[in-house]
């Protein structure tokens, strides 16, 4: 959705507003409006509009081409505003807008000439004053002969010959000479209506001479901005030429193209601040207001985060506090747990001596169970002809001695140490010392049994 916009232009007989939505290529006009200047304070008052752009042509407006040195971009305003003021000392406080004509060579030296619009602030005020008095921002304030000037710009380009240009609002004619995209002279006269009568025609032969003999601009061409009047190919100088409407107000119908020309080249262009007239005290308020409200939204901002601090940091102390009473409750269960651990260690301790009696017993070696798991260990070779058994607390000490068979020492000594290996396969049973006589076909054995 594009933006929208709303164009005052103040006008001899009104005041024309209208509002337009901006695409990528076109306007389109959401409103038009047409008001006497005193009618213009009701409007603001209940307008849902913020910002505006504005354009004014008073008929005390001065139109002056000056000559400053060549100096940088930023020292440039302040060069022409002084040498203004000292050719129009009657101005006192005044807002100036220009634009750059171009370095040309004069006297030896390099000269800057620059085309100016000079407005008083008591000129200014009649325009400013309802939109201070109902609170509303005027973004730029622009005359009509630059925001008419831009339609050109954007139809022929900026270079080219001096052109004059005529703008036709029914009440009155706007002329203004154009060179190099700049507004060199303008004046206003009236008119007797829509269309241009030989009265209208003479003005602008008497325009064109004036330029000349003045100025020292011949202008080439007269071209019309809101008319569709067209002279003859063979109709003598000056012939009225017509300007094509720009492709974004295509769309816009011709009745609206011709009455609100202004407010829509204001709307459709953006234009430098070098033309903006807004008087630097109103510039400097705005800012402050501006200031003001970025300020009054940032500590809204952080007024809202501490807030939601608070009721955190507030959430926070509850969950903690409810988390200690918690503690502090296990803790008075735990005083009780100690009690009660602490019963059962000492009942504990007084039954420790009758369990280490009965562990000791229990846990003593058992001959029968020695017995028995020596002899699953025999072998068809080994023939035990003496057992003597020793227990030591956990330990049972045991002499084997017996008799081996075998047809030869490798065959006794293989059936011995099977004899062995099957012994040490009992869990608990480790082989201190053994001895195989082959001649006695005898063995002795020493072993430490633990079930």
């Amino acid at each position: 959705m594009g933006q929208h916009i709303t164009a005052v232009s103040f006008e001899a007989d009104g005041v024309q507003v209208i509002t337009v939505q901006t695409t990528r290529s076109s306007l389109v006009v959401k409103r038009t409006l047409t008001l006497q200047a005193d009618q213009l304070d009701a409007f603001l008052a209940s307008d849902t509009a913020s910002t505006y752009l504005v354009a004014i042509n008073p008929a005390e407006t001065i139109f002056e081409t000056l000559q400053i040195p060549p100096a940088d971009k930023k020292l440039e305003a302040t060069l022409v505003y002084s040498e203004a003021a000292r050719l129009h000392p009657e101005l006192g406080h005044f807002s100036c807008a220009y634009q750059v004509l171009g370095d040309i060579p004069g006297d030896g030296r390099i000269i800057r000439k620059v085309a100016c619009c000079l407005i008083s602030r008591q000129a200014l005020l009649p325009a400013l004053e309802p939109f201070i008095r109902n609170n509303k921002t005027v973004r730029q304030m622009i005359a009509v002969p630059h925001a008419l000037a831009a339609l050109v710009a954007e139809q022929l380009g900026t270079a080219h010959d001096p052109l004059l240009c005529a703008h036709d609002d029914g009440h009155s004619k706007t002329l203004f000479l154009l060179e190099n995209g700049a507004v060199s002279f303008s004046r206003s006269i009236a008119s007797n209506g829509y269309g241009w009568d030989p009265l209208d025609r003479q003005n602008v032969s008497m325009t064109l001479d004036y330029c000349f003999q003045a100025l020292r601009t011949r202008a080439s061409r007269v071209m019309l901005l809101n008319s569709d009047q067209q002279d003859d190919a063979d109709q003598p100088f000056p012939r009225l030429e017509p300007i094509d409407a720009p492709a974004q107000l295509a769309d816009i119908a011709p009745e609206t193209r011709q009455t609100m020309l202004v407010p829509l080249a204001l709307a459709l262009y953006r234009f430098p601040d070098q033309q903006n007239l807004l008087p630097e005290d109103y510039c400097r308020e705005r800012f402050k207001q501006l200031l003001f409200g970025t300020g009054s939204k940032l500590l809204a901002g952080i007024a809202a985060i501490m807030l939601v601090l608070i009721v955190f940091g507030l959430t926070s102390i509850r969950s903690t506090r409810t988390t200690i009473k918690t503690l502090r409750a296990q803790e008075a269960q735990l005083a009780e747990t100690v009690q009660a651990h602490q019963l059962a260690l000492a009942e504990k301790n007084s039954l420790q001596p009758l369990l280490t009696i009965w562990n000791e017993h229990v846990a003593g070696a058992d001959i029968p169970h020695t017995f028995a798991t020596i002899n699953s260990s025999a072998t068809s070779t080994v023939n035990l002809t003496s057992l003597k058994l020793k227990r030591e607390k956990e330990t049972v000490t045991l002499t084997l001695g017996g008799t081996i068979s075998g047809t030869g020492l490798a065959s006794m000594q293989e059936g011995f140490e099977a004899y062995m290996t099957a012994l040490r396969t009992i869990r608990g049973m480790q082989i201190t010392r053994n001895q195989l006589d082959p001649k006695g076909q005898t063995f002795t054995l020493e072993a430490a049994y633990k079930p």
